[in-house]
């Protein structure tokens, strides 16, 4: 008897821990909110897993874009890690990150960029038997996003978009 009701504390308690978020149009603009913001409040349903994506073995150009858009994803990581870490902070007149007088470890944020990239590729195991190339480059391109998140610690969707289009064509194997 007793062990239902703690299952059933247990599941009433992990559902009031999920906090619903409200979407609405304030003026034109999208808007999110913990309360109902509106009379088009819309619930918005969020997950916290981890999104993973499939590569195919034979890298085509649709399967590079879905790499080296993780990659951007993992240069925002490395940003929001190195504020973390005091190696950069926000400057309270521009409100944008600013690097310390200390480089960033870039040993330390390429491991962070590959085990990010390792978590959200599900075949990477798969990926690193059957395909060297995709290793080799996932490495190289690694190193270049690293270097370039050095230099541009907080980079804006034009820098971002930049890194996109020299990445995609690393992952496609000239024939």
């Amino acid at each position: 008897m007793k062990i239902p009701l703690i299952a059933a504390l247990w599941l009433l308690t992990a559902a009031s821990a999920q906090a619903e978020i409200y979407q609405c149009m304030i003026d034109g603009v999208k808007s999110f909110s913990q309360q109902p913001c509106g009379a088009d409040a819309k619930t918005v349903t969020t997950s916290n897993a981890v999104r993973k994506i499939t590569i195919p073995v034979v890298i085509d150009e649709k399967a590079a874009e879905e790499i080296c858009n993780l990659m951007t994803g993992a240069w925002d990581m490395a940003a929001v890690r190195s504020r973390n870490t005091g190696k950069g902070r926000i400057d309270t007149e521009t409100h944008t990150f600013a690097k310390d007088a200390g480089d960033l470890d870039k040993e330390m944020l390429g491991k962070q960029v590959m085990h990010f990239m390792k978590e959200r590729i599900a075949n990477y195991q798969e990926l690193q038997k059957s395909n060297p190339f995709f290793l080799m480059t996932l490495t190289m391109t690694s190193a270049i996003m690293v270097g370039s998140a050095t230099r541009e610690p907080n980079p804006d969707s034009a820098t971002l978009r930049n890194f996109r289009a020299k990445c995609v064509p690393q992952f496609i194997k000239k024939s």
